[in-house]
């Protein structure tokens, strides 16, 4: 997490092509001159072997660095460039002793030959203080995210010899194809961690056992706070999900935007809202072929939910009068200024329409009214 007290270098957004170490001298006279470097911020720019070597070295004489902001930062370069570049960088940063809190490599092509160059720090005792991991748009796919699975475990088992229990507490790993296999070994380490609040997984192409593994997870990490499945597919996994929710009282944002859950998922998860997470501020279901009474099952569980700042429900299946329906069920509420815009709805006559009934045994009657005429 970023202070106001802390120091750092910064050459983000430079587009900068860096190839030989006379190419980085700048980033070199940076570290030299600055006693204390708390970050190191070289995103958007683009770093060769030998200019990495160079950063390397010097980056030896800051045991102080906290912060490794490195994204976008082997755009163009070959998998070996980028394997050796993050090698170079973690011979300093273990040379150093450095004591990570936060790593972001996000927008790097690792892949699985650039991931054992990001090993080589993962498994270095400079990440036994990591508190953030962002490793989005990295194209690990199943294999690499199975490698990521079992080096953070070594990092957490060799963590916690030393007597320095990992807290890691934000892990994004959008956009990686990770697959079922890939996030069903991930959700594994989750589940011994138990320090996560933010876990990002979105467009991961995720789905079936992929998320009855991950509920398991949800369940071992209680202090959780955000949750984004954007665009995998939740569907049918969904109510294990759903039965998990109520236990993740931290809980403040959750993005099933994209995901399928349908109208009976719809249901699932206003039962689970229902009386449970009252300190919920973001709900994402865009894009789901919710229904109208699915929807407005959705609107009626929030009535609890004081902080609610955004409430997404478009892309849905309501209809003209469906909308104004929900819109007149969320006037209802305080909080109704939350609600987003019902761009690109459709009919719920269209194909994805299914009725699903929904029987609450606490009494909440989602689809009161719902019969009734238009008001």
């Amino acid at each position: 997490m970023s202070s106001v007290h802390e120091k750092g270098i910064s050459f983000k957004d430079k587009s900068s092509i860096w190839n030989l170490s006379i190419d980085v001298q700048g980033v070199i006279d940076a570290l030299d001159n600055q006693p204390i470097v708390h970050y190191l911020n070289l995103e958007g720019n683009t770093l060769g072997v030998e200019a990495a070597e160079a950063i390397g070295e010097a980056l030896k004489q800051h045991p102080e660095l906290r912060r490794a902001m490195w994204r976008d930062l082997f755009a163009r370069r070959t998998k070996t460039e980028v394997l050796l570049g993050l090698q170079h960088l973690a011979h300093g940063l273990m040379a150093a002793d450095s004591q990570l809190t936060v790593l972001d490599l996000g927008m790097n092509n690792l892949g699985t030959d650039g991931f054992i160059g990001l090993d080589a720090i993962l498994c270095s005792r400079s990440c036994y203080t990591l508190q953030e991991l962002h490793l989005d748009n990295c194209s690990l796919m199943p294999h690499a995210t199975d490698m990521l699975a079992h080096s953070l475990f070594q990092l957490y088992q060799s963590a916690k010899k030393a007597n320095t229990p990992l807290k890691l507490r934000v892990i994004t790993l959008g956009n990686n194809s990770m697959e079922v296999e890939g996030c069903s070994q991930l959700c594994e380490v989750f589940k011994v961690m138990k320090t996560l609040e933010v876990i990002d997984l979105k467009q991961n192409d995720i789905f079936l056992e992929g998320v009855d593994t991950l509920a398991e997870a949800l369940a071992a990490n209680l202090q959780l706070r955000i949750f984004n499945m954007n665009d995998n597919i939740l569907s049918e996994g969904l109510e294990g999900i759903c039965m998990v929710l109520p236990q993740l009282t931290m809980l403040r944002e959750i993005d099933f935007g994209d995901c399928l859950i349908g109208n009976k998922g719809a249901f699932q998860l206003s039962h689970a809202l229902f009386n449970h997470l009252n300190h919920l501020e973001f709900l994402d279901l865009g894009f789901n072929h919710i229904c109208v009474d699915g929807g407005l099952a959705v609107v009626k569980s929030l009535k609890n939910k004081a902080n609610l700042r955004y409430l997404y429900l478009g892309g849905n299946c309501f209809g003209s009068r469906g909308c104004q329906r929900i819109l007149r069920e969320m006037k209802k509420l305080p909080t109704a200024a939350a609600l987003g815009p019902f761009d690109e709805d459709v009919s719920e006559d269209d194909e994805f329409y299914v009725d699903t009934s929904f029987d609450d045994e606490e009494g909440f009657d989602a689809t009161d009214d719902l019969n009734g005429p238009d008001k």
